[in-house]
């Protein structure tokens, strides 16, 4: 099995988990509320029927955008001049501080065990 069985594989257990079955999909903070506000017009087209290469772009899409997100709000509790990342990049951070943001959100950000916000 190769890296593209693979992402196939990932795809559809995230769309069967997420996205397929109506108590999935509640919630504000659902993966299907981001699909719709991210891709309006394949909103339908979304929980009908597994398409690989819409689930792909979807999970990168909406992961790039829960990424950035993060950054902008650890970037606005430690900088409340940087109302934006574009604030920020403009403020020439040093590469070490931009690591060590890195590690701050993987450690904090991704969703733990024992985390007790279901929606964090």
């Amino acid at each position: 099995m190769g890296l593209f069985h693979y992402l196939m594989a990932c795809g559809d257990a995230t769309w069967q988990m997420y996205l397929e079955s109506n108590d999935a999909q509640n919630g504000p903070n659902s993966l299907y509320a981001q699909a719709c506000a991210i891709r309006l017009h394949d909103s339908g087209r979304i929980t009908q029927k597994y398409n690989f290469q819409m689930m792909h772009d979807l999970i990168h899409q909406c992961g790039w955008a829960w990424m950035l997100d993060c950054w902008h709000v650890e970037v606005s509790k430690r900088n409340p001049t940087c109302k934006t990342l574009d604030d920020y990049a403009q403020s020439t951070p040093a590469w070490e501080d931009v690591v060590e943001l890195s590690i701050y959100l993987v450690l904090n950000y991704l969703d733990q065990v024992d985390a007790y916000d279901i929606e964090f």
